[in-house]
């Protein structure tokens, strides 16, 4: 994987990338992702507000906070998320996970081969994979097929991409439509049957206003990754 071309790719010149996301075409959460270089490969930071109204789950408002370091190659290292004031942390080893549960419990899973990471409302993950899978020839015309770790559910399962006629467009094993633009960049991701669609942002967030929602998270304030 050339990370350096992926992450051009998701984020062109700038550092940092949002994503809308609307239900019924009513607005109800904003992602957000910055990246770093790191001694270790490239860390990438998200902050994510979501607005319960519109999904029917009361008045109240949240944000997430994740973290992903990976290596230079892409492949997953650890992953850090608080959400509702309930942190996980996650390792990724040969074959298997680590993982410290909010509780502070330990739990391991073995994984066999693992192709990337997703979770709930971090759409940059999403954004990320499939600027990787773009690299590869056959990927407009086969698709793909592998194995993806969700990180809410603690699960691995299998995923698969079918490309459509025009090599811009993809469905998922996950239900979703996918529109890449002709660079691999993505667009939308949307889930027909929930009536959700995420939409790449045209005028991104600054940076500087990423770093400025993190730095009042709790899990900003502590070492990680």
């Amino acid at each position: 994987m050339k990370l350096k071309n992926i992450l051009q790719r998701v984020f062109g010149p700038n550092s940092s990338v949002s994503f809308r996301l609307e239900i019924n075409g009513i607005p109800f959460g904003r992602s957000m992702m910055i990246w770093d270089k790191t001694e270790r490969g490239f860390l990438f930071r998200f902050y994510t507000e979501i607005d319960n109204k519109p999904l029917g789950l009361g008045d109240s408002q949240c944000t997430d906070i994740a973290f992903y370091q990976c290596d230079s190659c892409g492949r997953p290292i650890e992953f850090e998320r608080e959400s509702k004031g309930q942190r996980l942390k996650i390792t990724f080893q040969v074959n298997k996970i680590n993982v410290v549960m909010p509780d502070n419990s330990s739990l391991t899973i073995e994984t066999g081969q693992i192709d990337t990471v997703f979770d709930n409302n971090l759409i940059g993950l999403t954004a990320l994979f499939y600027a990787h899978c773009w690299d590869k020839n056959e990927f407009r015309m086969h698709g793909f097929s592998g194995h993806v770790f969700i990180a809410s559910q603690l699960t691995v399962a299998p995923y698969r991409i079918f490309p459509e006629a025009d090599g811009l467009h993809f469905q998922s094993s996950f239900k979703e439509i996918v529109e890449l633009n002709e660079n691999g960049r993505l667009l939308s991701l949307s889930l027909p049957k929930q009536a959700i669609i995420v939409r790449s942002e045209d005028n991104n967030i600054s940076r500087d206003e990423v770093i400025y929602y993190l730095s009042k998270t709790i899990l900003n304030k502590k070492p990680h990754l």
